[in-house]
């Protein structure tokens, strides 16, 4: 389950994504959640901006230690798509619900990004 907060400054973890993510769990006992970090995104990014959570013995969330293969052609792809202005184009699935000829599996945005890697 991926999300990012609505505020720029919010770096918390979303209720309502905790609470979809542990009944994805029931079902997929290796799920996480990756979170977008709005302050981290950027044309200049040097680092990933995201984090991934985990739920560990104690039903807590914590943060994992992860790694990006070809981490620098990552971030200069996502420079790219931030600077050409790729996520106008991104569809979610409630905008899908609202119009459902919206393509929520963003077949563009997966070819735009297996043409730059």
């Amino acid at each position: 389950m991926y999300f990012a907060n609505e505020l720029l400054s919010d770096s918390s973890l979303d209720s309502f994504t905790v609470r979809i993510t542990e009944k994805i769990i029931t079902h997929n006992p290796s799920a996480v959640i990756l979170q977008l970090d709005n302050t981290k995104l950027g044309i200049d990014s040097s680092s990933a901006g995201c984090g991934v959570f985990a739920l560990d013995g104690n039903k807590t969330w914590k943060a994992k230690k992860f790694h990006i293969e070809n981490e620098e052609g990552t971030l200069q792809m996502v420079s790219q798509a931030i600077q050409s202005k790729l996520y106008r184009t991104l569809v979610d699935f409630e905008a899908h619900l609202d119009n459902p000829s919206a393509d929520f599996l963003n077949a563009s945005i997966s070819s735009y990004v297996a043409e730059v890697m």
